[in-house]
């Protein structure tokens, strides 16, 4: 794949793009530089990209939706901004409720009206020709949420980024959100759309200052033709707390990659994610968890249930840099296969140059056991209902993460769909 077409593309689209012309520009010789990554690049290792390289993906037609389309997608009481083809859907949206100190704002709205997020986005733009696709997200972003959360407000309610895809397409998203000092956020995403062919190419920018605390929630549930390759990049300011969680069903090939910089003392973080896979979807999730300061926590647990031919891929990798001494790092990955067909790949690793730490890691390939299910089945159960309380059970240490309720109860609610045999929509 060249970077002609992509090029076409981009000097097409730009006189139409908002704002941030320059940054653009520099993004895009970026990812033009590079191209998309190949499966020699060890981090792409497992994702291959030519279906998206090679398919005819244009910018996704503006399109409606209706309130009856995602109401089973909804948050109760939560504030929302829902995006139909990665363009802002103010109608069915309700973030002018948002609280004082609180802003919550499509990301074009905010560029369009000249306002300057280069400090912010410019640090999700690396030269490495791994971020080429978030650099090919800078150069052609159309929208997106911008929230920002002043100091020392606390806001209660769960703000829901809601992304609805249909009739095919490529969108280019960018969420920006900033935590102050002292406040706490929880951010919700939510992706779905129809049986279309579609790519979600996804940038998430989290920037949490000195003693602010960020619950994220991730659930990705699109249809079995849709590509999703979402990016999330976290900065972590002293005794910050970032605590995230995804979940992956949809898709036949979606990765979900989090690289988190703890730059200030004290800070933790927490990740984790549970891969929900059949037929030949591919879902693969990356970590990278880099201390770069002394005194922080760091704690990974990542989980795949998989059937058919689905492969889960766990890379995840924790770097220890020499003056981030009293590092407590851990990390987990444990899979199981429902079909002997299924594949999962593991690949943790620890990259430490302190001397006085605390890192550990481990991962494991199983079925489920067959002990459980003669016995729960001596009792009356069917087969099938015994295999879900199996799983169920397996993944409920992911979900017990999630601090709100709401947000815990529409995940098992999603997760139980799939283990009924609900198609993805």
């Amino acid at each position: 794949m060249t970077a002609i077409p992509y090029a076409e593309q981009f000097e097409r689209l730009k006189p139409a793009l908002p704002g941030a012309a320059g940054l653009r520009e520099q993004a895009f010789a970026r990812y033009a530089a590079h191209g998309f990554p190949g499966v020699k690049r060890e981090a792409w290792r497992h994702t291959k990209l030519t279906p998206i390289s090679s398919a005819d993906l244009e910018p996704a037609d503006a399109s409606d939706v209706s309130p009856a389309d995602i109401a089973a997608h909804l948050i109760p009481d939560a504030l929302t901004l829902v995006f139909v083809n990665g363009r802002m859907d103010a109608a069915l949206s309700n973030v002018e409720q948002a609280p004082k100190g609180v802003t919550i704002e499509s990301l074009a709205d905010v560029l369009a009206r000249g306002d300057d997020l280069s400090p912010w986005l410019t640090q999700a733009a690396g030269d490495s020709p791994d971020d080429a696709l978030v650099s090919l997200n800078t150069a052609l972003m159309n929208d997106g949420a911008v929230i920002r959360v002043a100091d020392g407000v606390q806001v209660e309610a769960p703000i829901h980024l809601l992304f609805f895809a249909k009739r095919g397409g490529m969108n280019q998203v960018r969420n920006v959100i900033v935590a102050g000092k002292g406040a706490s956020v929880t951010v919700a995403e939510g992706y779905f759309g129809t049986r279309d062919v579609y790519w979600n190419n996804v940038v998430n920018q989290f920037f949490v200052a000195e003693g602010a605390s960020v619950e994220h929630a991730r659930q990705q549930s699109e249809g079995l033709a849709a590509y999703h390759i979402g990016s999330s990049r976290v900065r972590l300011a002293a005794d910050a707390r970032f605590n995230s969680v995804a979940i992956m069903l949809g898709g036949v090939v979606a990765r979900n990659e989090v690289q988190v910089t703890i730059a200030g003392e004290r800070a933790q973080c927490h990740l984790a994610g549970v891969s929900l896979g059949r037929s030949r979807q591919l879902h693969d999730s990356v970590t990278v968890l880099d201390h770069a300061v002394p005194n922080s926590i760091s704690d990974q647990m990542f989980k795949a249930v998989l059937d058919d031919q689905s492969h889960a891929v766990y890379q995840g990798k924790v770097i220890v840099r020499q003056d981030a001494q009293k590092t407590d790092a851990r990390q987990a990955n444990h899979n199981i296969l429902l079909a002997r067909s299924a594949e999962a790949s593991s690949k943790p690793e620890l990259e430490i140059f302190a001397d006085d730490v605390k890192c550990a890691h481990g991962a494991t390939v199983g079925e489920l056991d067959k002990d459980m299910l003669f016995y729960m089945q001596a009792r009356g159960l069917e087969p099938k209902a015994a295999r879900a309380l199996l799983v169920e059970g397996f993944v409920l240490e992911v979900l017990e993460r999630i601090v709100s309720p709401e947000i815990r109860d529409m995940f098992r609610t999603d997760i139980g769909g799939w283990l009924r045999g609900r198609p993805l929509s």
